[in-house]
C-alpha cells in the first residue's frame, strides 16, 4: 500500500507523508504501551516484597526453588506456589523434610531462613482470572 494511500485513508493530503509516518509512529508507539501495560498486569501476581525477611525470602526463593517452581512461582516441575492455602507449620514442615521422589529436603536452612522464605511465599497472590 503506497503512502499516497494510507495518506488519503487518514485523511491527508499528497505530500504530507512525513505526517502519516508521524502518525503511523505515534499509534505503534500507544499500541506498544497498552500491550506491555496490559500483559503487566495480567502476569503481575507478586506484591513486591516489604520487609527485610520478605527480601531475603526471595533471594533465597530465586537460589533454591526457583528451578522447579519457576522464578514467579507459578510453577514448572514443581507446583504453582501462588495464594497457598497452608498454614506456616505445614509449609516450614515441606521445606524442612521434602517430598520423596517429588522434592528435596532443606534441613540445613536454619528457622530464619525459613521463616524468611515463607513470609515471601506469603506475598504471592493467585492471577486473577
Amino acid at each position: 500500500m503506497s503512502s499516497n494511500v494510507i495518506g488519503e485513508r487518514l485523511g491527508l493530503r499528497r505530500g504530507d507523508s512525513g505526517s502519516v509516518f508521524r502518525k503511523v509512529l505515534t499509534a505503534l508507539a500507544i499500541v506498544t504501551l497498552f500491550l506491555q501495560s496490559a500483559t503487566a498486569a495480567e502476569t503481575s501476581s507478586v506484591d513486591a516484597p516489604k520487609t527485610e525477611k520478605e527480601k531475603r525470602g526471595q533471594k533465597l526463593f530465586a537460589r533454591l526453588c526457583a528451578e522447579c517452581h519457576a522464578d514467579d512461582a507459578s510453577g514448572d516441575e514443581g507446583p504453582d506456589l501462588r495464594g497457598l492455602d497452608l498454614s506456616d507449620q505445614k509449609i516450614r514442615k515441606m521445606i524442612m523434610q521434602g517430598r520423596k521422589g517429588e522434592m528435596p529436603a532443606f534441613k540445613k536452612l536454619d528457622d530464619e531462613a525459613i521463616t524468611s522464605l515463607i513470609s515471601y511465599l506469603r506475598t504471592l497472590k493467585e492471577p486473577e482470572k
